[in-house]
């Protein structure tokens, strides 16, 4: 007896890995991966030739991994056994209320270090004219006391004044917006289920900018707000897939009568597509509806309004600086968006620097510290 429920539970085991095999191979492959947000291993020529070597049986390993059949409810699954066993981190996120907050560590500045220094080539390249410099906070500056110690959050105060310290000896304008975000800790400033700001965590920088930039900033009193969609995900549900975090309210800010018209021009590695609207709104309809800012994997945004001004604004960032767009377009003609990360090329050999009336660099603490420009 004892014999025959051994075997009857081989032959289960058996039938369980089959179908997880087959169903993995026989199932339609994709390149991308929404709920997750990420990219998926594809075979190439010497995918099955190199197969024997190490780093072919990596890539078969990644392959099999990132297209197992029900993988993304089979890592839910396994995220929220982790959960349920004390684990507080998942990923690098964590979970505080009804949020989740990606935590930031750094201990090696040779990034943050390479991308201070693009940003003093970039002053040198402007001659005479100042830039501004725009580091954010993330979420976690506002829950700091509540994330265990154990997880060895760093400091993004510190971090900030590092940076700032660092290009302190040239024509950089630095602009410090934590009081702003920090003061507004109880309001809805970034995103539950994302890493970034909301659209009002947004318009307090864009507030903060105006008497350095001098512009003077619209009040709220001004804007009309839209609620352009109520189930956004981002990019940390994503990372944690959990599914008891509210999903997130995205909003528009407009004004009525008087909305500048807007062209814009998105530049992608596809290519060029042109709107007529600062809100992409097709991308509502999608899983990353945060493209409905800037677009999807743009390099470079030119936008020209119909506002009574020639101000010229260039904008160098990250994604942090897509939905403070919506603000700028009421004081600037011309307003030109390039994304360093996302290219290869260098920033004067898309764009003549010194034909702006304003330059600035925005940008948050996570990206620059991790990402090269």
């Amino acid at each position: 007896m004892k014999s025959n429920k051994i075997n009857l539970t081989i032959i289960i085991f058996s039938l369980i890995i089959l179908f997880f095999s087959l169903g993995t191979l026989f199932s339609p492959k994709k390149e991308f991966n929404e709920t997750e947000n990420k990219l998926l291993a594809v075979k190439d020529k010497s995918f099955i030739s190199n197969f024997i070597d190490k780093d072919g049986a990596k890539t078969y390993d990644r392959y099999i991994n990132d297209h197992l059949i029900a993988r993304t409810s089979l890592a839910a699954a396994k995220y929220e056994v982790l959960r349920d066993a004390g684990i507080k981190e998942i990923n690098g996120v964590v979970k505080i209320h009804d949020k989740l907050i990606e935590l930031f560590r750094v201990d090696d500045y040779s990034i943050t270090n390479k991308n201070l220094e693009q940003i003093i080539r970039l002053s040198q390249l402007n001659e005479n004219k100042s830039i501004y410099f725009m580091l954010s906070p993330t979420s976690q500056v506002n829950f700091s006391s509540e994330i265990p110690i154990y997880l060895n959050p760093s400091s993004q105060k510190q971090y900030i004044k590092y940076c700032y310290d660092y290009v302190g000896d040239y024509n950089i304008s630095t602009i410090d917006i934590l009081a702003e975000i920090t003061s507004a800790k109880n309001e809805y400033v970034y995103y539950r289920t994302d890493n970034r700001w909301t659209s009002y965590g947004a318009y307090l920088a864009y507030s903060a900018l105006g008497s350095r930039m001098n512009f003077s900033p619209l009040g709220l009193s001004n804007f009309s707000i839209e609620n352009a969609t109520y189930t956004f995900k981002g990019n940390l549900y994503s990372k944690t897939l959990d599914k008891s975090i509210t999903a997130d309210t995205m909003k528009y800010y407009y004004t009525n009568s008087s909305q500048p018209t807007t062209t814009v021009k998105v530049y992608n590695d596809k290519g060029m597509k042109e709107y007529n609207d600062i809100f992409l709104r097709k991308y509502l309809d999608e899983k990353d509806k945060y493209k409905s800012f800037a677009g999807e994997n743009s390099y470079k945004v030119e936008i020209q309004t119909d506002i009574d001004s020639n101000k010229s604004l260039l904008i160098i960032k990250d994604s942090y600086a897509d939905s403070m767009l919506q603000f700028f377009i009421h004081h600037y003609k011309y307003i030109t968006v390039i994304d360093p990360f996302k290219t290869d090329f260098k920033i004067e050999d898309m764009v003549s620097i010194i034909k702006y009336n304003d330059i600035i660099y925005i940008g948050n603490v996570l990206d620059f510290s991790s990402n090269p420009m």
